[in-house]
């Protein structure tokens, strides 16, 4: 007598990690621990923890966060740090001298209370043109910088990507971006001086929101200032923590420039009448502040990148290669 033919396997689930809305275990089957049938509708955005582990620029924590940031730094130090030499030369030929004329021009005004009235004036009428000029260069280092910025940013999207992390041409797609920043940064500094005026508190919470602009206006058109409270309050406490890890940097790098300078400052004093001490001691001071900016700006580049996919990947299903076809359409 022949065998009775097998019973039908149980039907299987569809493919893909997620079920269909209603799906149930099959019947004789006991749905599996934690299982829950999945509502009625479409799904929603799934959350950071579903985000590929492997994503060179998003992180689900801090700890990725900090090491996609080591990562990012020892790879692409090179071509971070040839674009950052580009705007330390544009800031060496436009600061050096207008520091040094402004320190041989300002010299008598040190000692203000030994000059007559007249003579202060004179002073300071001499030294006004060598700071109109020195804040005019401080503009051109400013743009330089921003560009660079924008263009590191770049740069490290397509490094990550597979594409060759070309200075030039990400220079090139960088210095498109440039007026907008401005525009949008003169906006934003507007909101910074009203949150001066509202106690000052306000202010350092809206320069945590606006870290990530540059980002933003490179990868994004359009409702800049909006989409940076949006990004932010996605997920507050970890964009906090990102934020007030570039700044604290920042801050920790400006305080050793200052007090470079300072001790600098005290040795050219220490010889008053002599120009040949202040000449050096200001260049030394202005150079070393150059270099110490292009160090900061090595690191800050893919500090501000991650925390902006970081911020975006919170509110919004997103990976690199989104950031890459984005900058591709630009």
């Amino acid at each position: 007598m022949s065998e009775p033919p097998p019973p039908p396997e149980s039907p299987a689930p569809p493919p893909g990690p997620v079920p269909p809305s209603g799906y149930e275990p099959p019947p004789g089957h006991q749905a599996p621990s934690g299982y829950q049938v999945p509502p009625a509708g479409h799904y929603g955005p799934p959350p950071i923890s579903f985000a590929d582990p492997s994503d060179p620029l998003i992180s689900p924590d801090y700890a990725g966060w900090w090491q996609r940031n080591i990562w990012l730094v020892r790879a692409y130090w090179r071509p971070l740090l040839m674009l950052q030499l580009i705007a330390a030369a544009v800031a060496l030929v436009v600061e050096v001298p207008t520091a040094v004329a402004q320190a041989l021009g300002s010299r008598h005004l040190d000692s203000g209370s030994q000059l007559s009235p007249e003579q202060a004036t004179q002073a300071f009428g001499s030294a006004l043109p060598w700071m109109i000029l020195g804040a005019v260069g401080a503009i051109i280092a400013a743009l330089a910088a921003v560009a660079v910025q924008l263009a590191g940013m770049r740069l490290l999207v397509v490094a990550v990507t597979g594409g060759r992390p070309a200075v030039g041409d990400a220079l090139r797609g960088a210095l498109r971006r440039v007026f907008p920043l401005i525009g949008w940064g003169l906006l934003a500094g507007l909101i910074l001086i009203a949150g001066v005026f509202a106690c000052i508190v306000p202010a350092f919470y809206f320069a945590a929101v606006f870290l990530v602009l540059p980002a933003v206006v490179l990868f994004e058109r359009g409702g800049v200032i909006a989409r940076c409270f949006k990004l932010f309050h996605a997920d507050a406490g970890a964009a906090l923590a990102r934020v007030a890890t570039i700044v604290g940097l920042g801050i920790a790098a400006s305080l050793v420039a200052v007090v470079f300078g300072a001790i600098l400052n005290a040795v050219g004093a220490a010889s008053p009448g002599v120009t040949g001490p202040l000449v050096a001691t200001t260049v030394i001071s202005t150079l070393f502040g150059i270099v110490v900016n292009a160090a900061l700006g090595v690191v800050t580049a893919p500090l501000t990148l991650t925390t902006y996919a970081d911020e975006r990947a919170r509110r919004e299903p997103l990976h690199t290669g989104v950031l890459a076809q984005e900058l591709a359409n630009a």
